[in-house]
């Protein structure tokens, strides 16, 4: 703002300094027009007013030789007046107004008028816009050289820095599997068949192998199946499905003492997973997965679905979890 005040202020100046020179000047003036006197009577008035003028003319050079004179240069009343008048009408702003014929333009006062409206401008700059008053001070008075602060970069865990950070054990070793990988199953008709709603036997899957074993999604599916515990059309039939069947392999299941989501993240950041349920009334199709741990705000997961979902807001998996929690552990432990 204070550039663009300075810019108009310097543009009017030289508009005004250009006028100034361009103007015509007073010698330059139309003569006035010569009165003739045409009736006797003014011509015998004219005839006497020039006798009466040259007696006068010839008494004042009479007067004039008498007197002593002076040193220096002499000027006469009247001529001062008319220098100082000259002065003056460049200030008169009035005749801005009230213009009259043979008047000179007034530029001084057309200046001066053009430095107090940039006055008035910065003052009004001041009062009326914001932060006006440190424009301009900044304009007049520059601000002396601020190094410029970098922050340092705040580096951002992935999940799997945050789980090796917060949890151990099992729960840290534990790898997902996709139950939608056709490498997991003994032939295409077996992933065709069962990819969908394997869901279970890929959740008991990676629980076990994070103990230490190496199973495929097969191996767990194949005696899921042959005790009655899972169809390919509704999956997991019961919850008591995932007891019978890690049984199969050495390993027992435990119920979390503390039956709520801080139990269950508490219990999988001491290093020992949880498989959890989205019943279908909550998720469509109903979907088991595991817990891997958590914090105050999310929930860590591994998920064998397409979805992949790794983490997961707790407001969030609570409107889709339905509390079932079950702990698989070795039976040894």
């Amino acid at each position: 703002m204070f550039i663009l005040l300075l810019v108009l202020f310097v543009i009017a100046v030289i508009i005004t300094v250009a006028g100034f020179f361009l103007s015509p000047k007073q010698n330059q003036l139309e003569e006035p027009e010569t009165i003739s006197y045409s009736s006797p009577i003014r011509k015998d008035y004219a005839r006497r007013t020039s006798r009466t003028s040259a007696y006068t003319q010839q008494s004042y050079v009479k007067y004039n030789a008498l007197q002593p004179r002076r040193s220096g240069p002499f000027v006469r009343p009247k001529q001062r007046w008319q220098l100082n008048s000259s002065f003056v009408s460049l200030f008169n702003v009035r005749s801005i107004w009230e213009p009259r014929a043979g008047q000179p333009t007034p530029w001084g006062g057309i200046l001066v008028v053009l430095v107090a409206l940039f006055c008035i401008g910065l003052i009004s700059m001041r009062a009326f816009l914001p932060n006006s008053g440190l424009l301009v001070s900044a304009a007049w008075n520059p601000p002396p050289d601020v190094p410029t602060v970098v922050p340092t970069a705040v580096p951002t865990l992935t999940v799997g820095q945050e789980l090796a950070a917060h949890t151990s054990g099992a729960s840290k070793a534990l790898i997902r599997l996709p139950q939608m990988d056709p490498a997991q199953y003994n032939s295409n008709d077996e992933f065709d068949t069962w990819g969908m709603s394997a869901c279970s036997a890929a959740s008991m899957t990676e629980v076990i192998n994070a103990y230490g074993h190496d199973y495929r999604v097969t191996d767990i599916l194949k005696v899921e199946s042959q005790i009655g515990e899972i169809t390919p059309e509704l999956g997991l039939l019961r919850p008591t499905g995932i007891d019978h069947t890690v049984a199969q392999f050495g390993f027992k299941t435990l119920t979390p003492p503390q039956h709520d989501l801080n139990g269950i993240i508490d219990i999988a950041n001491q290093g020992h997973p949880v498989i959890v349920s989205f019943p279908p009334q909550l998720w469509s199709g109903g979907h088991l997965l595991v817990v891997r741990g958590g914090n105050d705000s999310s929930v860590y997961l591994a998920d064998s679905s397409k979805l992949n979902m790794t983490v997961m807001a707790r407001d969030k998996f609570l409107s889709y979890w339905g509390g079932f929690a079950v702990v698989p552990v070795p039976k040894d432990m």
